[in-house]
């Protein structure tokens, strides 16, 4: 555990990402163990629902290099630094609400409705993190790698996680959510 403890101490998140079902929550788990924070707004799986509401299927960001590292300034500010949003940052939050709650945050139409609304107050109203005694900050949302190369260029010493399940286990687990998503 020495190893994993000394490997979190660094500038900048740890981020996990990987395909859905290939135990990234478990990998969470054990960072967190390990003292690493990973927000307060998480889900069963470990997903961190602020990161799934600004990031998830939001191609937009794909195209638009300076909307992305913008999401991901915001992102930190909540996640790592605190401060008060800015009057952008509140239009951008709302913005995305709005654009869940049409479309969701899935394939399938997940997080339709009242969740974007309430995820993005939530956010909000966050109080600034509380790091002191953890080892670093980070998140998980397997996601994330479709955003590899913003979070690079956003933050200097970026950790990243890419869990990988063994293909054969995929496709026979009749997880045929990424075939849809992506």
């Amino acid at each position: 555990m020495s190893a994993v403890a000394s490997t979190l101490d660094c500038r900048g998140p740890f981020v996990i990402g990987g395909l859905g079902g290939s135990a990234t929550r478990v990998y969470a788990a054990l960072l967190q163990h390990a003292g690493l924070h990973m927000g307060g707004y998480l889900n069963p799986a470990r997903d961190n629902l602020f990161v799934t509401l600004l990031l998830k299927r939001r191609y937009e960001l794909l195209e638009d290099r300076r909307l992305a590292l913008r999401a991901l300034g915001l992102l930190e500010k909540k996640l790592a630094r605190g401060g008060r949003m800015t009057l952008a940052e509140h239009a951008m939050l709302w913005r995305v609400a709005r654009d869940v709650s049409l479309r969701g945050h899935s394939y399938q139409g997940h997080g339709r409705g009242w969740w974007a609304w309430q995820a993005a107050l939530r956010v909000a109203r966050s109080r600034p993190p509380q790091l002191e005694g953890s080892r670093g900050w980070g998140f998980k949302e397997p996601n994330t790698h479709v955003f590899l190369e913003a979070l690079a260029e956003r933050f200097e010493g970026l950790r990243f996680m890419y869990v990988v399940r063994h293909g054969l286990d995929m496709a026979f687990s009749g997880n045929v959510a990424q075939l849809h998503a992506w």
